[in-house]
């Protein structure tokens, strides 16, 4: 499905141009993409049109409905990270509920991935260091993540209600070379805004694919 997207200042409704975005993690616009039950997740760069202003991008959903996108991107003129927020119209409008799934621990492809957090209980506005643990089909520590746009992996937390997101990015060094391996453990920062269900996924690439892990979490008041 191609799709246009069109960013605009909030200010006067200029066109924003790519010569007016800051390029971050290998990217000026990082588009992610959710559905409604927060089940079909995908991170897609656009294109810009030869219109200022609008950007393009050809994508497959997996779900029905509306699809939420936000726009993640910092323009020049404030050095600032924004969101810019829109949804992907669907032919049936339908609502689907949001599937409150908790977990913590994910495997895929013969790799599991453990999630955890610093705090025994994740309350709204408290700092958090959370940690993925990543093990191979024998227990062992797997070392071969790949780089991917800049890092060894991409989180991206997201609120039961498509109102909030995060964008977050492991701790340590960032663009490693493209021979370089990382893991076994992936350390970040998180401070919950809302109480409720959030959903994670972990972008990671391992032999040259692409892997989104999900996992479920609860934040208390």
């Amino acid at each position: 499905m191609l799709t246009t997207l069109t960013i605009s200042s909030k200010k006067d409704g200029s066109p924003i141009s790519p010569a007016e975005l800051k390029e971050v993690h290998t990217a000026k616009v990082h588009l992610l993409i959710f559905d409604q039950t927060l089940n079909d997740y995908q991170h897609i760069h656009p294109t810009p049109s030869s219109k200022s202003g609008q950007y393009t991008f050809t994508w497959t959903p997996k779900k029905d409905g509306v699809y939420r996108v936000w726009a993640d991107l910092i323009p020049l003129a404030t050095n600032n990270q924004e969101y810019v927020v829109g949804d992907i119209p669907a032919k049936v409008n339908n609502t689907f509920p949001v599937e409150k799934t908790i977990s913590v621990k994910e495997t895929k492809d013969d790799l599991t991935y453990t999630l955890t957090f610093d705090k025994s209980s994740l309350k709204v506005g408290e700092s958090l260091t959370g940690e993925i643990n990543i093990a191979d089909k024998d227990g062992k520590p797997f070392q071969g993540l790949e780089p991917i746009m800049g890092t060894f992996a991409h989180i991206v937390a997201v609120s039961e209600d498509l109102q909030t997101i995060e964008h977050i990015h492991p701790l340590g060094a960032e663009n490693p070379k493209p021979t370089e391996k990382g893991g076994p453990k992936l350390q970040f920062h998180l401070t919950p805004s809302k109480t409720g269900y959030l959903k994670f996924y972990v972008q990671v690439q391992v032999n040259g694919k692409q892997l989104f892990i999900p996992f479920g979490i609860q934040v208390n008041s």
